[in-house]
């Protein structure tokens, strides 16, 4: 039986994500960084991952999947800010690192999706040069959380 997919919370209003986006705003902080949280006029970082991530989310079906997914969607969406020349080293890390056995269907999968994403992140967000620098999860189930800090530009 195939269970029903489960989505990223997007609740604005309520107080049950604040504590976590404090925490890491806090973290940021502490580590010398200027923070802004939601700056006027740009898009939340958050919902560009989760929708950027989308085609890896459709099949997830725990938490721990939909954070895998979303783990890898930023480091290819970073990736993909690279000068065109120093992209190919990293994809090729980046196989290496995420097909360790080697096997050619392995590293197959891996390219299939490294590239689906990078077509994706040309193709949907051209202009959106912000480079995720940390992000954290909470809650669980219908409420998992993704909260992200980034560069302004």
């Amino acid at each position: 039986m195939k269970r029903k997919k489960k989505k990223l919370t997007k609740k604005k209003t309520t107080q049950a994500w604040k504590p976590a986006q404090a925490g890491l705003v806090k973290k940021m902080r502490t580590c010398g960084k200027k923070v802004t949280v939601n700056p006027k006029g740009l898009e939340r970082m958050s919902d560009v991952i989760e929708t950027f991530a989308e085609p890896l989310l459709r099949d997830c079906r725990s938490d721990n999947e939909i954070k895998k997914a979303i783990k890898f969607a930023i480091i290819v969406w970073n990736l993909t800010l690279l000068p065109e020349n120093k992209q190919d080293n990293k994809i090729e890390e980046l196989v290496k690192a995420l097909s360790p056995s080697g096997k050619i269907d392995e590293i197959t999968q891996t390219r299939y999706f490294i590239n689906l994403l990078i077509t994706r992140k040309r193709k949907k967000f051209p202009d959106i040069k912000r480079t995720v620098i940390d992000y954290q999860f909470s809650g669980a189930g219908s409420t998992l959380r993704l909260d992200i800090a980034s560069s302004i530009g």
